[in-house]
């Protein structure tokens, strides 16, 4: 809470707390260009492990989309597709999305059980 409460911005939706190195400063599912603001960066990006307040969930309906299976059809290696949907239906919604600098979060006791080749190719440390 600390960390976002340090974020002075009226429009922050989220704060996601696993650092993707290999995304951090990289558009990621739109054209934005991630900031860097010393503790944490504006990605416009919400990748599943995060927080978020009541007022971001309401503008979500609180609800999940069904993902299209028309996801995978030429490629079996993808996520889920969740973190795409809300980070595109938020920016849409003129919110903000914020990564901390440093993971929080790691696939430490068990391998992850969803795209396992892909983890073992592109490590999420």
């Amino acid at each position: 809470m600390e960390k976002w409460n340090v974020i002075e911005d009226q429009d922050k939706a989220t704060l996601s707390f696993f650092y993707d190195a290999t995304r951090c400063d990289k558009p990621c599912w739109c054209s934005f260009i991630p900031l860097n603001y010393g503790d944490f960066w504006l990605t416009q990006l919400v990748n599943m492990i995060f927080l978020a307040p009541r007022h971001t969930l309401e503008a979500l309906n609180f609800e999940i989309l069904p993902v299209d299976t028309e996801r995978w059809k030429n490629n079996l290696l993808l996520s889920s597709g969740v973190g795409q949907q809300l980070s595109q239906r938020l920016r849409k919604l003129v919110l903000k999305m914020y990564h901390l600098d440093r993971n929080l979060a790691d696939h430490v006791t068990h391998a992850s059980q969803m795209n396992y080749e892909a983890i073992k190719t592109t490590p999420l440390t």
